[in-house]
């Protein structure tokens, strides 16, 4: 039978997580389960690792303590599974987003089961427990339905999930977070930090350890040469549209209906994204996306007609961001004269 590593909250949650353990464990699977207080060190971060190493599945039980940024420790448990390309299973237990780097996976709710008691919950709970085995066994696969389905395939995202299991967590960098804390809280009216360094500085690997662990950041774009989908600029606008739905509250409900056909870019920028930021308003937290890599948007060592860099300093953009002051972009790049002519109009 299968292994299986549970990330859980060491919460108010973890009754029910171990009522679940219990179940799976009387159908035969072997549960990797920390029912202690949570340990740290080189030693325990080397038995989580082989631990996930050897289980088939990693069941991840969201609640807002399992899934908080920054210091959630099941986020690291979930950055060790995506290196180490396991199947990971999202439940939900208490209402909460996803991390950005599993947020395109479909959720198995279990809300509600845990606040209460008697034969028609416990019915309820065998009935899940049933369908939860059935994914397992691979009988049965969760997919979107309803409003997220259509959503799903008019905005048609492009998954970065390759991006998010190369780059290994980043440590020793506390200072880069510093940085980012102190320019959102002391420079308000600033709108982009333009982050450069040359190539193998582990640009990308700061993208991927920000979009996991700072809680301000709702969506990450990683661009690459060799792949034009990524360097589109529809694209782009509408896979950062689907990263915001899945990360702020109503926001699936300002995008639906909406039809991307025909639109051009700043028109879609601001039906996908200025329009339900202004609508949804700021929460009283500023908002951060990232755009990883912009410089292999070039082509030909050139900024092309219809590039995102060319979106990216039109006078139509420079204006939507000025409607949503509350948002604000992290561009890495490597240095090149040319970005920072064309996004000198952001005022980096």
């Amino acid at each position: 039978m299968d292994k299986l590593f549970f990330s859980y909250g060491h919460d108010d949650y973890a009754k029910f997580v171990i009522k679940i353990k219990e179940y799976l464990e009387g159908e035969g699977y072997e549960v990797f389960f920390d029912s202690d207080k949570l340990h740290t060190g080189i030693v325990w971060d080397h038995r989580l690792e082989v631990a996930i190493g050897e289980s088939r599945w990693v069941l991840f039980f969201v609640t807002p303590h399992s899934a908080r940024r920054p210091d959630g420790y099941c986020l690291n448990e979930i950055s060790m599974a995506l290196e180490k390309k396991k199947t990971i299973l999202p439940i939900m237990i208490k209402h909460n987003s996803l991390p950005l780097s599993i947020h395109r996976q479909q959720s198995m709710r279990m809300e509600f089961l845990h606040q209460k008691e008697g034969d028609a919950v416990e019915r309820l709970f065998d009935e899940k427990m049933q369908e939860l085995l059935s994914i397992l066994t691979g009988e049965k696969s969760l997919s979107f339905d309803g409003i997220q389905s259509n959503i799903l395939q008019e905005l048609d995202p492009l998954s970065f999930d390759i991006d998010f299991s190369v780059h290994k967590r980043l440590v020793g960098r506390e200072w880069i977070d510093k940085r980012i804390t102190e320019w959102i809280e002391h420079h308000k009216d600033s709108r982009l930090l333009w982050i450069t360094a040359e190539a193998g500085y582990g640009k990308s690997a700061l993208s991927v350890h920000l979009a996991s662990k700072h809680p301000d950041v709702i969506g990450v774009h990683f661009c690459r040469y060799n792949q034009p989908s990524r360097n589109d600029p529809q694209r782009f606008i509408k896979t950062l549209a689907y990263s915001f739905q899945s990360q702020i509250d109503g926001y699936l409900e300002e995008i639906s209906g909406i039809s991307t056909e025909g639109r051009d870019d700043m028109e879609l920028f601001g039906l996908l994204i200025t329009t339900p930021l202004k609508n949804l308003g700021a929460r009283d937290r500023e908002y951060l996306f990232i755009i990883d890599a912009l410089d292999e948007t070039l082509e030909d060592g050139e900024v092309g007609d219809k590039s995102m860099i060319t979106m990216l300093s039109d006078d139509g953009f420079k204006s939507s961001l000025e409607e949503i002051k509350f948002v604000k972009i992290i561009i890495m790049s490597r240095p090149d004269e040319r970005l920072k002519q064309f996004l000198s109009k952001l005022d980096p």
